[in-house]
C-alpha cells in the first residue's frame, strides 16, 4: 500500500494548539537557540499574536511524529508582528488590511530540512494495533515537502477564508526558495536585524497559488493527491472514506484518528522526547 508520509493539521483545539507551541518550543528554544527557554517553563513557545492566530502543524505518519509548523495573523485584527519589529505599518490601506495576513514563526524540525521525492517504507497500523503488527507501506514524499505543505495550508485557507495578500518577514535564502516554488514577491520594507537580516515581502495570494501549481511538479503532485489540511477537531468523525477541507476533496487511505491517538499519548515535556537530543544547528525557521 502506498500512502502520504506527512499530513497537515488545522490546530482548531486547545490541545492541538498546546502540540503547535510545544512543537515551537523544541524548534525555536532547543534546537535553534533563538528563544529563552527559561521564559517558557511550561515549554509553550506563544506570544500575544497568537490569540488572533490560526494555528498549523504537520505530521509525520513514519517517525509519528510533529515534525513542522506555522501560524497565521489577519491583519484585521491588530498590527501585524513584522509591522511591530519594523516599527511602522506595512499596510496603509484599510480595505487591503482587511484582506491581508501575516505567515509566521515557521518551523521545521532540524532532520527533515532537506526531504527529497521519492519512498520510504515503514509500518503504518490501524488505531488499537501495534504498529510493529501493522502492514508495511510505501510511504510517499516530495521536495521540500513540509514547507510546501505549510504554504499549501496558507494558501487554501486565505482562499476560502476572502483574504488575497501574504506577508513574510524572511531571509534571502527562504527567499529565494519560495520564488523558485512559484510565488512572486514583492518587496515591501527596508532589511531589519531580526535573527539575522529579514525582508518585508508581499505576496498575492492566488498567484502565488497558480505559480506553484505551475512551476513546482512536488507542489502540484502533493495538491492533487491530498486535501490541503484537516482539521483536528474533525479527525476522530473521519471514517477513511473521503474528506472535504476548504473545497478540496481527496481520498484518505487510512484512519485519521491514528493522529489523534498518537497525539494523546504524546508528552510535551522534556523529560518524555523520544527523538534525541536538542540539535542547534539546521532547523529551518522563520
Amino acid at each position: 500500500m502506498i500512502m502520504n508520509r506527512f499530513e497537515t493539521i488545522l490546530a482548531d483545539t486547545a490541545f492541538a494548539r498546546r502540540l503547535h507551541f510545544h512543537l515551537r518550543y523544541q524548534v525555536f528554544c532547543e534546537e535553534a537557540g533563538f528563544e529563552d527557554a527559561s521564559r517558557f517553563p511550561d515549554q509553550q513557545e506563544r506570544d500575544e499574536y497568537d490569540q488572533h492566530g490560526v494555528h498549523f502543524l504537520v505530521w509525520d505518519r513514519l517517525a509519528h511524529l510533529w515534525v513542522g509548523a506555522m501560524r497565521l495573523i489577519p491583519a484585521n485584527e491588530a498590527a501585524m508582528p513584522s509591522e511591530a519589529i519594523a516599527g511602522s505599518p506595512f499596510v496603509d490601506s484599510a480595505e487591503e488590511r482587511r484582506r491581508s495576513v501575516e505567515f509566521s514563526r515557521l518551523c521545521v524540525r532540524a532532520r527533515y530540512g532537506r526531504m527529497e521525492s521519492g519512498f520510504r517504507i515503514g509500518r503504518w497500523a490501524p488505531p488499537g494495533v501495534e504498529r510493529s503488527e501493522g502492514e508495511l507501506v510505501f510511504f510517499r514524499q516530495w521536495d521540500h515537502e513540509i514547507i510546501q505543505r505549510l504554504i499549501y495550508a496558507c494558501l487554501d485557507w486565505e482562499m476560502a477564508n476572502g483574504f488575497d495578500y501574504t506577508y513574510f518577514i524572511i531571509n534571502r535564502a527562504l527567499a529565494r526558495m519560495l520564488k523558485r516554488f512559484g510565488i512572486p514577491l514583492d518587496v515591501v520594507g527596508e532589511p531589519l536585524e531580526h535573527r539575522g537580516v529579514r525582508i518585508p515581502h508581499r505576496g498575492d495570494v492566488r498567484t502565488a497559488y497558480a505559480g506553484m501549481r505551475s512551476q513546482s511538479v512536488s507542489f502540484a503532485e502533493m495538491a492533487d493527491s491530498a486535501p490541503a489540511y484537516i482539521a483536528f477537531s474533525e479527525l476522530e468523525l473521519l471514517s477513511g472514506n473521503s474528506v472535504s477541507t476548504s473545497g478540496a476533496t481527496a481520498t484518505v487511505r487510512q484512519i485519521p484518528s491514528e493522529i489523534v491517538e498518537a497525539a494523546q499519548a504524546q508528552s510535551w515535556r522534556g523529560s518524555s522526547r523520544t527523538d534525541g537530543p536538542p540539535r542547534r544547528l539546521g532547523s529551518r525557521v522563520a
